[in-house]
């Protein structure tokens, strides 16, 4: 049994369902264990909604300098969970608005 880390994402104060299918699809994948990973500032309640949805165990960076993308904070939060899970698949969505084009490689490069 592995662990997939489902990093969330946020817009307009919601999670986007972008990031539920990704949970849903983590929970048919097998026997995972599924975490989540919620990113930004005064998420906390988004995190335990994310949680009790589906996500598991979630991770939370709850900080004022994350209440704007920024790919330093985000590949180093993605890096943190990820250690801290034990994830060996971490998941984020690709949606037009969300960050997956500028973390991904960026993620990728401190994940190894």
């Amino acid at each position: 049994m592995g662990t997939i880390l489902v990093v969330a994402e946020i817009q307009k104060g919601a999670i986007r369902e972008a990031s539920y299918e990704l949970v849903s699809a983590a929970r048919g994948a097998g026997d995972h264990e599924v975490n989540g990973l919620v990113i930004g500032s005064g998420v906390g309640n988004l995190a335990s909604e994310f949680a009790s949805k589906g996500a598991g165990k979630t991770y939370v960076v709850d900080d004022a300098a994350a209440a704007d993308y920024n790919v330093d904070i985000w590949s180093k939060a993605i890096k943190a969970a990820a250690e801290a899970s034990g994830a060996d698949l971490v998941l984020i969505s690709n949606t037009p608005t969300g960050p997956f084009h500028t973390i991904v490689p960026a993620a990728s490069n401190i994940l190894v």
